[in-house]
């Protein structure tokens, strides 16, 4: 891991079935693994009296980790002794990247396999990444009137497959609402100051690692829906297409999706970095 100014927060943990403990893996500079087994959500040590707590890694250096990884098999064939834990298939519960926030565990999902977010890893500075391309791209995807990604965010978080922070999502509605003010012509007095001044925060807000990586990875999942959507429409008419005509305006009526946002990105995954031997403390 590099060096930073910014204290690491996060620990990537596993839970095999079955137990009452979790495991909180820490990684070393050098590339060495420390692994400990913990309470369960929790930061402090198995038989400790809670004054010791495990050490925590960046976010940031957790993902360069796990983004280049095929899959969890992966991550504990290079990282886990098998003294440890030996992985199987079906006898791991759960991974997750967590955090403490108010005494409490809040949890993170690994991405692994996606080097369009391990493409991020050299604009990351501590806490904070300096990708104002990326930043806007995400900010102008909200505010487009043809695009879903705002409803598709709110879906996934009362789906609860979302873990970006309450007072970003609220934010992120707001400025939508005065978008679509705006773009349906109501102009008063102070509105687009308002539209400026909530973009800027949110420019602000994304520059939060943390932050703009929940929009990023929701961000990927939506244009997988739309590519999904899109498949669907064209079997749709595939099969209309094979029996009659009859259907024209159904199909007509599902073009308004907006799949012209597929093409927004241009994935060109960087080399996978090399594998570090792995090694653990006694």
């Amino acid at each position: 891991m590099e060096k930073s100014n910014s204290v690491g927060k996060y620990i990537l943990m596993f839970e095999p079935t079955y137990v009452t403990h979790q495991y909180a893996v820490f990684f070393k500079e050098d590339g060495d693994v420390q692994v400990t087994k913990v309470n369960k959500y929790s930061d402090i040590p198995c038989g400790t009296n809670g004054n010791k707590k495990v050490k925590k890694n960046l976010l940031g250096d957790i993902d360069k980790v796990i983004t280049p990884l095929s899959g969890i098999s992966d991550f504990f064939d290079q990282y886990i002794d098998t003294s440890i834990f030996r992985y199987t298939g079906n006898n791991l519960h759960k991974i997750f990247i967590g955090y403490k926030h108010k005494e409490r565990m809040n949890t993170l999902t690994c991405s692994f396999n996606n080097f369009e977010l391990l493409d991020k890893a050299k604009l990351i500075q501590g806490s904070k990444i300096t990708d104002a391309q990326s930043i806007m791209g995400l900010i102008n995807l909200m505010a487009d009137e043809n695009s879903s990604f705002v409803q598709f965010i709110n879906r996934s978080e009362r789906n609860r497959s979302s873990n970006l922070s309450t007072s970003t999502l609220n934010l992120i509605n707001s400025f939508r609402d005065i978008r679509n003010l705006m773009n349906n012509g109501f102009y008063e007095s102070g509105l687009n100051e308002e539209c400026v001044r909530m973009k800027q925060e949110l420019f602000s807000r994304l520059t939060s690692y943390r932050e703009f990586r929940e929009v990023f990875l929701l961000k990927q999942n939506y244009l997988s829906y739309l590519q999904r959507k899109k498949e669907e429409l064209q079997n749709v008419r595939s099969i209309l297409a094979s029996t009659s005509s009859i259907g024209e305006a159904v199909i007509q009526e599902e073009s308004k999706e907006g799949y012209e946002q597929l093409s927004l990105f241009d994935i060109n995954p960087p080399v996978n970095p090399p594998v570090k031997m792995k090694k653990f403390d006694k």
